[in-house]
């Protein structure tokens, strides 16, 4: 079809060449029949192989042939003979075209006829098929260049719309296409980082769910032992104050679990609302709610030296923190013979505050990755509470040890700075 608007026009003109040249034969052959007869040659010029006619006639001007051969319809011939050029190309009955040239003489007129074998009609024609299949050949190759870089791209996309991770199409050298394949990728590597990201978000609100929960469960069993006590105890001044604690020790964890679930889930780290005080009423504090279940159990649970030196620091944090490493220890020691000593001194630049206990201290084979989630050395542990109190203490821009205590048992000891200084945690100023 590209070449039809060419082709036709140049083989309709090649055609028609081939008359004009059959023509010209034509009146060539009858102007050499008519000087062979004023020479008196004709009998050897008819008997030259160069004469390729296809009809002839030698006659005179009455109408009697003198030679004659091939069959062409009279009527046609005259009809030449009586035009103005005296030649021209026609049709026969049968269909098939002649070129026809009719030479008068003075005595005599030869009529010669050639039927146009059309040669280079058929080498154009051969030409143009060649070259339309040529064409088509290079276009169906061009096409399925086109198609298979195009087919990779249709079956990325739909592995990427069946939640395949890692699609990238290699380029294909075509620049249009390439186009495409570069965002086809950008978008592929976009929407892997868009979905890490919503599965780090998932993983830091599951994680901090866990450490939720987590941080409810210590202080609702001491509430729960304190309502007990409430309901054996018949003092109402004892009364009085086991309901206080419990009311402080409800505003404590409301506060912890607010500030856990708004500013740790959201910004990554934990936000620090910073009093300037003495730990001393903190850990008094966490002494008499841990207090009635050491001495239900026999355990003896103290308060040992304390410093009197205002730091800043967070006290519903730092409670929580320190509420985990004596619900620990009470957990490690024996009933009857357990001993756990609480004490904060300083060491500047630090206050240090120190939870040791007479227990089996941890297993060597997790001491070092103790304060990891889901380490634990208990079999119902859930590996959070050490974690917490890391973050609670790197927060306030301080450290967390475990060593082993002289007690016998395990000793957490953690540093907290006495000043507050500056400082960026996380991208957030304490």
């Amino acid at each position: 079809m590209t070449f039809l608007p060419t082709a036709i026009p140049l083989t309709w003109r090649v055609h028609s060449a081939d008359q004009a040249m059959s023509i010209r034969h034509a009146v060539q052959t009858a102007d050499r029949l008519v000087n062979a007869i004023a020479l008196d040659t004709l009998e050897q010029e008819l008997s030259s192989p160069l004469l390729r006619v296809d009809y002839l006639a030698v006659e005179t001007l009455e109408g009697r042939q003198l030679h004659s051969f091939g069959e062409l319809d009279r009527r046609i011939v005259e009809r030449i003979c009586e035009s103005s050029s005296a030649e021209g190309v026609i049709e026969d009955p049968t269909g098939r075209t002649w070129a026809v040239a009719c030479v008068h003489a003075t005595a005599h007129r030869v009529i010669v006829g050639s039927a146009p074998q059309y040669e280079g009609t058929a080498q154009v024609f051969y030409l143009v098929a060649a070259l339309a299949t040529a064409v088509g050949l290079i276009t169906a190759l061009g096409v399925l260049r086109l198609l298979s870089p195009l087919s990779r791209v249709s079956d990325a996309l739909a592995r990427m719309g069946a939640g395949d991770r890692g699609i990238r199409v290699q380029t294909t050298g075509l620049v249009e296409l390439d186009e495409i394949v570069d965002r086809l990728n950008t978008a592929a590597q976009a929407m892997e980082d868009r979905e890490e990201a919503i599965l780090a978000r998932y993983q830091v609100v599951q994680e901090m769910a866990r450490l939720v929960a987590h941080e409810v469960r210590n202080p609702l069993q001491s509430i729960e032992l304190l309502t007990s006590l409430i309901a054996a105890e018949e003092d109402h001044a004892e009364r009085a104050e086991l309901a206080g604690s419990i009311h402080h020790e409800i505003r404590a964890l409301d506060l912890v679990v607010h500030q856990l679930l708004k500013q740790g889930a959201s910004g990554g780290a934990l936000r620090l609302k910073f009093v300037n005080q003495s730990v001393e009423q903190t850990l008094q504090h966490v002494i008499a709610m841990r207090g009635p279940e050491a001495r239900a159990r026999g355990v003896e649970l103290r308060l040992g030296s304390v410093s009197p030196q205002a730091i800043p620091y967070d006290p519903p944090l730092i409670a929580r923190s320190v509420e985990n490493l004596i619900s620990n220890a009470l957990q490690a020691v024996m009933d009857d013979t357990g001993q756990i000593e609480v004490s904060a001194v300083e060491d500047p630049p630090w206050l240090i505050v120190t939870v040791d206990d007479n227990g089996p201290g941890v297993d060597p084979e997790i001491v070092d990755h103790i304060f990891e989630a889901d380490v634990t050395g208990r079999t119902d542990g859930t590996g959070l509470g050490l974690t917490f109190v890391k973050g609670v203490v790197e927060a306030h821009g301080g450290r967390i040890e475990y060593h082993p205590s002289m007690m016998g048992g395990a000793r957490f000891v953690a540093s907290l700075p006495l000043t507050n200084k500056e400082r960026s945690i996380d991208g957030v100023k304490a």
